[in-house]
């Protein structure tokens, strides 16, 4: 990937737009089939293949971006820059990657699974796409033994089923630690040159769930039903009556106390070459964490 590499993605109704790990500026776009038909129908858009795709740019937009750029756009010779990847002029006097200028968190954080689930797959294109279009770069995630999934979360219990779970370990990693992890040189590189820490230190850990206690609970709780009754009178219109019926509720539930260990047994890091380096043994006191959960197992109506 150089200088060259058009990543192109949208937020807020903008197409953000930048150049290998340079960004360059945002072009209104039309991004949902009711406003490309309307700004088509009145004239206001033009479609350019921009990145991977064929966007629908507002013809202002386009052509105040390209006259920042150094490219003499008009509303006549609009329709010889069709072709925006080949026409780019990138600036040097950027701001950072395409990540500083999303304002969606919800963006970045769709980007950086996807990002992470190519590395996972070997895809290192697909990865270096979602890259560039805006993935956060030190986003640190699990890969859960468990079930092989990847958890974006500061725990990773969330997700994890309410019961007595045999210990299994898990790779707190960084994207960079990750693409070392399957051997993808090229990627790394990547990810450094956008800002990632080649540094950091990930972590192996063992967890484990067992069952401290069960508790059966029982509470009464009173209950009020409407009732409708039909009075019918054969000389004269039916009436309906609602009565209330007062009555008890017989409510059975289980508590149930769990108890969590965590502990950390390796560390995991790049080696000086940015490859991936043999787990250190770093053992540490596991970590505990007691909880209860309540379950309700049913309710029996008395009267």
């Amino acid at each position: 990937m150089d200088c060259n590499t058009t990543f192109a993605t949208v937020d807020h109704g903008y197409l953000q737009i930048a150049s290998g790990n340079l960004y360059q500026g945002e072009i209104n776009s039309y991004n949902n089939w009711f406003t490309k038909f309307f700004a088509k129908l009145f004239g206001k858009s033009i479609d350019v293949f921009v990145g991977d795709k064929l966007r629908r740019l507002n013809k202002v937009s386009y052509i105040q971006f390209l006259n920042e750029h150094g490219i003499m756009a008009t509303p006549w010779n609009l329709n010889t820059l069709k072709q925006f990847n080949n026409i780019l002029y990138v600036r040097s006097d950027t701001k950072g990657p395409m990540r500083q200028h999303i304002g969606s968190a919800a963006k970045i954080a769709s980007l950086t699974r996807k990002m992470v689930i190519s590395i996972g797959s070997n895809d290192e294109v697909r990865a270096t796409k979602y890259l560039g279009k805006g993935a956060d770069v030190n986003q640190l995630f699990w890969i859960r033994g468990y079930d092989g999934k990847y958890v974006f979360e500061e725990h990773l219990s969330g997700g994890l089923p309410r019961a007595k779970i045999d210990p299994f370990s898990s790779d707190q990693l960084s994207p960079i630690l990750f693409a070392a992890q399957h051997s993808l040189h090229t990627l790394v590189n990547h990810l450094l040159s956008f800002g990632a820490l080649a540094a950091y230190i990930g972590h192996r850990y063992n967890f484990s769930r067992e069952i401290l206690s069960v508790a059966n609970n029982t509470t009464l709780k009173p209950t009020v039903r409407p009732v409708v009754v039909v009075n019918n009178h054969p000389c004269c219109r039916s009436r309906v009556h609602v009565h209330h019926q007062f009555g008890l509720d017989l409510k059975t539930s289980q508590t149930i106390t769990y108890r969590d260990t965590l502990q950390k047994t390796h560390d995991l890091m790049l080696d000086a070459t940015y490859r991936f380096a043999p787990p250190i043994l770093n053992a540490e006191l596991p970590r505990t964490c007691d909880w209860s959960s309540t379950d309700v197992i049913g309710r029996t109506p008395l009267f």
